[in-house]
C-alpha cells in the first residue's frame, strides 16, 4: 500500500456491506486504530511523538501539554547512588515538602536513612547528606497554578547522560523500573533500600556509556485518575522535615501504584557528572475561574480504555522498550520505525525517530 493510498481511504476492506455501514465500520476502526497507534508513539517515544489523549473509557478529557527539566548529579561527594521519580505523581524539592523523585549519593553502597531527625530526602542537592535529596518534578510549577484544577500523566521519560571527562569513564549504570512507593522507603527491611539492592532490583545493567539513555514511564493501574498537588490524597510522598518527622507515603489513589522509574550508578570517577533529563506529557482540566472549557478533541471516545491496549501492544512487539538501557541505535523507538503496526491496527505506520537531547 502506498503513502498516498494510507491517506485516502482505511485498509480494512468494507467490501458487501451496505454504504452506510461501511462508512460506520470504517470510522470506527480508523479512530480505534489511530488512537492505539498515537499512543503506542507517545508512550514510546515522548519527546518527539505528537500529543494524544490518553482515552480512558468515560473518563473526562482536557488540555494536553509537554513540559521538560534537567537536574545534574555531581560525583564530588561520591560516585554511587540511584535516581528514581514517579510520574504519575507531581511533587517538589525541599524539606517538608510533596515529593515524586529522590536522589540519594554515597561514597559507598550502603542505604539512606529516614528518621525525625534526618528525614529521607530532606538533604541539599549535590551533598554528602546521608538522607538523600529531591527534585522538582517538570510539570510542578505548571500544575501548582491559578490555571490548573488537576492533571494525569499521560507519558514521561527520563535520560540520562554522562558529562564527565572521557578519560575518567568508570563504573557501572543500572535501570529502574516499575518501582513501588513502598519499595523506595520502605524496601530495605523496613527503610529505603541500599545501592546493591536497588543493583539486584534492575532489570538491566551495563557499563556507563558515553550516549545517553533513555528510560519510559510505562502507565499502571493508577494512571487514569486526575491529581491535583494540594489534595493529600494525590500526594506519592511527605518529606519530613529537619528534627521533625520521618518522610512518609502519602494517600495517592490508589496506595499500591509502582510507576517509579531510575537509575543506579556505582563506581564512577569523582570528577565526572551525570545529567538527568525530565520529559513529561499531561492532560490537565482548567480551573472553573478561568471559564475554559474541555478541547473536544481531548474529550475520551468511545471503545475502551485506549492506554492498556496501546501497552498491551508495546509489551507484544517490544519486550522490555520501557525498561531497557537503551540509546537512539538501540531503543524501541528506533526499531518501530522500522516496523509495521500490524493486528487492530491493520495499517502501516512509522513512528518518529528518537530525539537526541
Amino acid at each position: 500500500m502506498t503513502k498516498n493510498n494510507m491517506k485516502s481511504k482505511p485498509s480494512f476492506s468494507t467490501r458487501g456491506l451496505s454504504k452506510k455501514k461501511a462508512s460506520t465500520v470504517a470510522r470506527r476502526r480508523g479512530a480505534t486504530g489511530n488512537g492505539i497507534t498515537g499512543l503506542a508513539r507517545l508512550l514510546n517515544d515522548p519527546c518527539a511523538a505528537p500529543l494524544v489523549a490518553p482515552q480512558y473509557g468515560a473518563s473526562s478529557g482536557g488540555y494536553l501539554t509537554k513540559l521538560a527539566k534537567f537536574d545534574q548529579v555531581d560525583m564530588s561527594v561520591g560516585g554511587n547512588g540511584y535516581i528514581v521519580w514517579f510520574p504519575d505523581y507531581t511533587g517538589r524539592n525541599g524539606a517538608g515538602q510533596k515529593a515524586n523523585c529522590f536522589v540519594y549519593q554515597s561514597t559507598g553502597l550502603g542505604a539512606p536513612v529516614n528518621t525525625d531527625a534526618l528525614p529521607f530526602g530532606s538533604g541539599t542537592a549535590n551533598s554528602a547528606d546521608t538522607q538523600g535529596w529531591t527534585a522538582s518534578d517538570p510539570a510542578y510549577n505548571f500544575v501548582n497554578s491559578t490555571t490548573v484544577q488537576d492533571s494525569r500523566t499521560v507519558a514521561a521519560c527520563i535520560k540520562m547522560l554522562y558529562t564527565g571527562r572521557n578519560d575518567a569513564l568508570a563504573g557501572r549504570v543500572g535501570v529502574i523500573s516499575g518501582f513501588s512507593r513502598d519499595a523506595l522507603l520502605n524496601g530495605g527491611g523496613g527503610a529505603p533500600p541500599t545501592i546493591t539492592e536497588m543493583f539486584n532490583y534492575c532489570s538491566d545493567v551495563s557499563r556507563t556509556p558515553m550516549d545517553h539513555v533513555e528510560l519510559k514511564f510505562k502507565p499502571s493501574e493508577g494512571s487514569e485518575y486526575y491529581r491535583n498537588v494540594t489534595n493529600i490524597e494525590d500526594v506519592a510522598f511527605n518529606v519530613g522535615s529537619l528534627g521533625g518527622s520521618a518522610t512518609v507515603i502519602g494517600a495517592g489513589t490508589p496506595g499500591s501504584v509502582g510507576t517509579g522509574i531510575g537509575f543506579c550508578w556505582s563506581g564512577l570517577d569523582d570528577t565526572s557528572t551525570l545529567t538527568f533529563d525530565f520529559l513529561k506529557a499531561i492532560e490537565w482540566r482548567p480551573e472553573f475561574a478561568t471559564q475554559l472549557v474541555a478541547p473536544p478533541q481531548s474529550v475520551a471516545q468511545s471503545g475502551g480504555n485506549m492506554v492498556s491496549r496501546a501497552v498491551a501492544y508495546l509489551d507484544a512487539h517490544f519486550p522490555g522498550w520501557h525498561q531497557t538501557l537503551t540509546n537512539a541505535g538501540t531503543s524501541a523507538a528506533a526499531r518501530i520505525a522500522q516496523t509495521a503496526f500490524t493486528g487492530p491496527m491493520n495499517q502501516l505506520i512509522k513512528a518518529a525517530p528518537l530525539m537526541l537531547l
